[in-house]
C-alpha cells in the first residue's frame, strides 16, 4: 500500500512543480503519511555465493540458467531483475564494459565487466548474433516491444506495448526465482533467494570491503545518496 501511494505522491509533485496544473495548498501528502512497516533485506554472505557458483548444474537447464543470471546480476553491481532481461549484445562494450540506461529512473550505468560475468556472456554469445538481440533467452525477440531498443524507444511506446513488455517481465522474473529456490536448496542455503537478493548482496559485500556510501551511490545507480544510506541501513 505504501508503494502506491509513493507512486502517487510522485505524480501529485510532477504537477504541482514540473506541470504547474495543481496548487501547492492542494496537496494531500501535506498532512498525510502513509504507515509502513520495518522490513529486513535478505543477502548472502561470500561462502553462500561460493556454493552458488560451485554447483554442478547441467549446461542448458532452468536452474543452470538462473544461477548465471543471479551471478551475473550480482558481479554487475546488483543490475536488476527487468534490466537484466531486456540486455542486448549493444549494452557491451569492445572495451570490456556493460552500459545501459535503468529502466527505473534512465541513470546511465557503466561497469567494467569481472571475468566471471565475461564467462557468463561466453555461454550465450553466438557468431550470428546481431547488436540488437537480446544477450539472455528471455524476452522474446519477435513480440512487438522487441522494436524498442533505447529508453526512448520504450517511453514512445503505446500503451498497450508498455503493458506487454510489463507483464513479460513480471512473468520473467518469477520464473527466475522459481529455479533460483531450487538453486538455493541445491546449495545448502536456508534464506529465499531471488534476483534482487543479488542486489542486496553485492551492496552488503561491498559496504563490508570498505566502500564507503557515496561510491555505492554511483555502483548501484541510485540517484541522491540519502537513498543510498538509506538503503544501506536496513542492513544493520
Amino acid at each position: 500500500v505504501a508503494e502506491v501511494f509513493k507512486q502517487f505522491k510522485v505524480l501529485i509533485h510532477r504537477a504541482i512543480v514540473i506541470d504547474g496544473i495543481m496548487r501547492v495548498d492542494k496537496n494531500p501528502f501535506v498532512a498525510f503519511k502513509c504507515a509502513t512497516v520495518e522490513t529486513t533485506k535478505s543477502r548472502l554472505d561470500l561462502e553462500e555465493i561460493k556454493r552458488i557458483k560451485d554447483l554442478d548444474l547441467e549446461p542448458g537447464s532452468p536452474v543452470w540458467h538462473a544461477r548465471n543470471y543471479f551471478l551475473f546480476s550480482y558481479y554487475c553491481a546488483g543490475i536488476r531483475a527487468g534490466d537484466l532481461i531486456q540486455l542486448r549484445w549493444c549494452n557491451i562494450t569492445s572495451g570490456g564494459r556493460l552500459s545501459y540506461q535503468m529502466d527505473k529512473n534512465h541513470k546511465v550505468r557503466d561497469i567494467k565487466l569481472m571475468d566471471e560475468a565475461l564467462d557468463i556472456l561466453s555461454c550465450y554469445h553466438r557468431m550470428d548474433a546481431k547488436s540488437t538481440d537480446y544477450i539472455f533467452p528471455l524476452a522474446n525477440p519477435d513480440a512487438p516491444y522487441a522494436m524498442a531498443v533505447t529508453c526512448e524507444d520504450l517511453d514512445t511506446m503505446p500503451a498497450r506495448l508498455k503493458k506487454s513488455l510489463y507483464n513479460m517481465i513480471s512473468s520473467k522474473n518469477a520464473y527466475i526465482n522459481k529455479y533460483l529456490k531450487k538453486v538455493a536448496e541445491m546449495a545448502g542455503i536456508k534464506k529465499k533467494v531471488s534476483m534482487h537478493i543479488a542486489r542486496h548482496t553485492f551492496a552488503r559485500i561491498a559496504k563490508l570491503q570498505g566502500i564507503d556510501n557515496a561510491l555505492l551511490k554511483n555502483m548501484l545507480g541510485h540517484s541522491k545518496l540519502e537513498t543510498t544510506e538509506r538503503y544501506m541501513g536496513e542492513f544493520d
